[in-house]
């Protein structure tokens, strides 16, 4: 009767719901808020009725995450709240034809018109979609388990590949890494399945506690003439309270043709100076007092004791921007947590053969 009903999951018919989205439009957007220069990396679904971007100022690239909107009847995308309160929200609203957003920007009291194109000017680096996935059966609405793996990559071989094993490091090719992962991963839940269902009436089993995906999204964030610089995006749920998200960085150099690691920018025969100039930046930007741990004070967002250089890190004109994934320095609550540096506070410890290449 157990395998029956592990017979009786796996024959459901699936019928893919609204909770996994399938982004396969990747938009290259350049133009200008006001005066001022701008890129926009955006990725929707099929009809675009569902997207997120990174737009950034030329002179800062820094990028700001963007959601959209779904309640608004333009197409409008704006800033996240922000767990740093004094951050103001940003609004993007107007109307996309798939070649031109055009429409107004708001931030407090300010409003810019904007104008953004779908154009390469032969800078931004050519980006092909590639898309794996399997399911099996749904309970109700909800499928049971699922793999997907959505990614925004170079389409030059060479770059692709050295992105893919970056990411995977045993891997150069999307098609012979994914038919491994999802094989794997689907043979390793059935056997955890049958070994719940050996364990339990099955009538008493709450068939909620068997979902568990695997979620893999690459998308670029800044794409210009100097840089190339994508996400790494992952989500793992394998039952409990949540699942859990993950992000890696990676900047690729289109002057020196590498993707950069952190010791390319920084000297780490200086990693205690470098920390020690992290944790001042921390204390002084949330107002932690010296010689306490961070997580000691009442109001603290941190639940580590102290902070270090992370290897995750993205490059500005202005800095660095370490990123940490949840639970290393912050609590789930809190969500990805990232710390800006100047290259005036680092100058000393930085790699003397580093150069951040201004637009």
């Amino acid at each position: 009767m157990k395998v029956t009903l592990f017979n009786m999951m796996l024959l459901t018919v699936c019928s893919l719901n609204s909770q996994i989205v399938t982004y396969n439009h990747y938009y290259h957007l350049e133009g200008k808020i006001g005066s001022h220069p701008v890129n926009m990396e955006l990725i929707c679904n099929q009809d675009d009725s569902k997207c997120f971007a990174n737009y950034y100022y030329l002179s800062q690239n820094a990028p700001i995450y963007l959601v959209k909107d779904n309640n608004s009847q333009n197409f409008s995308l704006s800033t996240e709240e922000n767990q740093d309160s004094n951050v103001a929200k940003e609004l993007f609203s107007g109307t996309f034809n798939g070649k031109t957003y055009i429409g107004k920007w708001k931030k407090e009291s300010s409003s810019l018109n904007f104008e953004l194109k779908n154009t390469n000017n032969g800078e931004a680096t050519d980006v092909s979609h590639l898309y794996a996935a399997d399911f099996i059966p749904v309970i109700s609405d909800t499928i049971v388990w699922s793999m997907v793996f959505n990614w925004f990559v170079p389409s030059k071989v060479n770059l692709q590949k050295e992105l893919i094993q970056l990411s995977y490091p045993k891997y150069t090719k999307f098609e012979s890494f994914t038919k491994k992962a999802i094989s794997d991963f689907k043979s390793d839940y059935k056997l955890n399945v049958e070994a719940v269902l050996n364990e339990n009436d099955p009538t008493d089993l709450n068939l909620y506690s068997l979902i568990n995906e695997h979620h893999s999204y690459i998308y670029p964030i800044i794409n210009n003439s100097n840089y190339y610089v994508t996400v790494l995006s992952t989500y793992d749920y394998e039952g409990g309270a949540h699942g859990i998200f993950e992000k890696v960085f990676f900047t690729y150099d289109k002057k020196s043709k590498k993707w950069l690691s952190i010791d390319n920018v920084l000297d780490l025969t200086h990693e205690k100076e470098i920390n020690q100039v992290l944790d001042r930046e921390a204390r002084r930007k949330y107002n932690i007092p010296a010689n306490v741990k961070l997580y000691e004070p009442e109001y603290s967002i941190f639940i580590s004791d102290s902070i270090s250089y992370s290897k995750n890190f993205t490059l500005s004109d202005k800095g660095i921007t370490f990123h940490y994934n949840i639970y290393e320095l912050t609590p789930y609550s809190y969500g990805y947590f990232s710390l800006f540096v100047s290259y005036t506070e680092l100058k000393p410890y930085l790699n003397k053969k580093f150069t951040y290449h201004k637009g």
